[in-house]
């Protein structure tokens, strides 16, 4: 009887250790790659693994308001970036979540308006959820 039992409370164990939980091992640097993985979406115009890349209740905060994830889309579709630069990055890492500050310099145009080309801040949160990151909010501090 106890041999059942301890061969049951191994299967029991082995069955916990097996299960897939959805909790990611941080390193430093993800964050950076999530935003350069993000300008490079944008500065290529890809709409489509973008549209995949953005969570559904992503939000976003620009000079100019407030967007949703269609309305950021569109701003997306109409975007010209040119080549751009991303620095000081600082990352902070709370479970599933990963939020980054830093600073672009790029070349852009937006609805025919060249922005300025001075290092702007920015804030983007990412979320690992269903095997992969999604994008869930970002804040541009440019000016447009």
């Amino acid at each position: 009887m106890k041999r059942k039992l301890l061969w049951l409370c191994a299967a029991l164990m082995l069955m916990v250790v097996g299960c897939k939980v959805d909790v990611v091992e941080y390193q430093n640097g993800k964050g950076e790659e999530l935003v350069r993985y993000t300008f490079e979406l944008l500065k290529t115009n890809n709409i489509t693994a973008l549209t995949s890349f953005i969570a559904d209740d992503f939000q976003s905060i620009h000079t100019d308001g407030p967007r949703n994830k269609a309305e950021e889309l569109a701003l997306a579709k109409e975007l010209e970036m040119g080549e751009f630069t991303l620095t000081n990055f600082t990352e902070t890492h709370n479970k599933n979540t990963i939020i980054v500050t830093y600073f672009v310099q790029a070349k852009e145009v937006i609805d025919g308006e060249v922005l300025n080309k001075n290092p702007a801040p920015r804030l983007s949160v990412f979320q690992y959820a269903e095997n992969r990151w999604k994008w869930i909010a970002h804040a541009n501090l440019e000016v447009l």
